[in-house]
């Protein structure tokens, strides 16, 4: 057997469909992120209203300088901190409004 079976022999189904696209060599070829979170094996853990929307992501080094592991480190973990704390911030309002709409259908 060659491909993904021979490392990890799978039942037929959606799992094993979703891993063969993803585990494709040529990119254009294989299957994105946004693609696979649509596809049919994720369809049961989807809140398609509910689900965060990020920016394009852009490489914080610059191609004209040469980094060290240790200084692509901290970039990554400050990247990481700004993000995380964006994503607290952005769950904080939610929830507030949640608790608004709720208070607001208790008073009804």
């Amino acid at each position: 057997s060659s491909g993904i079976n021979a490392e990890w022999p799978l039942r037929p189904g959606i799992a094993r469909d979703l891993l063969e696209k993803i585990f494709v060599y040529e990119p254009e070829i294989r299957l994105t992120a946004d693609l696979s979170i649509s596809h049919e094996y994720f369809v049961k853990y989807r809140e398609p209203n509910d689900e965060p929307i990020t920016e394009p992501f852009m490489d914080p080094l610059n191609d004209n300088e040469t980094y060290t592991t240790e200084d692509i480190r901290k970039l990554m973990f400050e990247d990481i901190v700004v993000k995380g704390e964006e994503i607290r911030k952005s769950l904080r309002i939610k929830r507030a409004n949640v608790q608004s709409d709720k208070d607001r259908a208790a008073a009804s």
